[in-house]
Parts: C-alpha cells; structure tokens; sequence
C-alpha cells in the first residue's frame, strides 16, 4: 500500500517518526487521520525501530488519544486505535 516505506534509511526513521506524530498534532483532522494511518504502517513493518521510537511513544499515545476524542466517527476512531 505503502510502498515508500521499504526505502526510508535507518538513519531516517527517527525523523520520519517525528514528522508523523508532529502532524498527529495538526489543526486538520484528515491530516491528523493520514498521519495516524502512515503510522501505524510504519510500527507495523518489519523493519520497525524500537529503539528509535521509545522515547516518543508517550507523545504519540498523547496526540492518538486525543484524536480519538476529537474523531465523531466510528471508521476515523477504528484508524487510531489501531495503532
């Protein structure tokens, strides 16, 4: 689906990481939708890097949960509590 994702260099990802919960943050929320998605896909892969990701689980769980309040639909608040 994401095909992008494969060709994201470990010296990256932490940044990647970053950018995506920095745009959880965003005023918009099909922007905050997207990111939560691109997310997820990313945690999920195989080539996931915990250590790279750790310190920012607690505002990534922050930003989700405050999405999930914020989402009236039910499709929208399936997306983030997958991640």
């Amino acid at each position: 689906m994401f095909p992008f994702r494969k060709n994201i260099k470990d010296e990256t990802k932490r940044q990647v990481y970053c950018a995506l919960i920095r745009l959880l943050q965003d005023k918009d929320l099909s922007v905050q939708l997207a990111a939560c998605r691109s997310l997820c896909l990313h945690v999920e892969d195989a080539n996931f890097s915990e250590e790279k990701f750790t310190d920012l689980l607690p505002m990534c769980w922050e930003s989700c949960i405050k999405l999930a309040e914020d989402v009236q639909e039910f499709d929208s608040k399936v997306v983030v509590c997958t991640l």
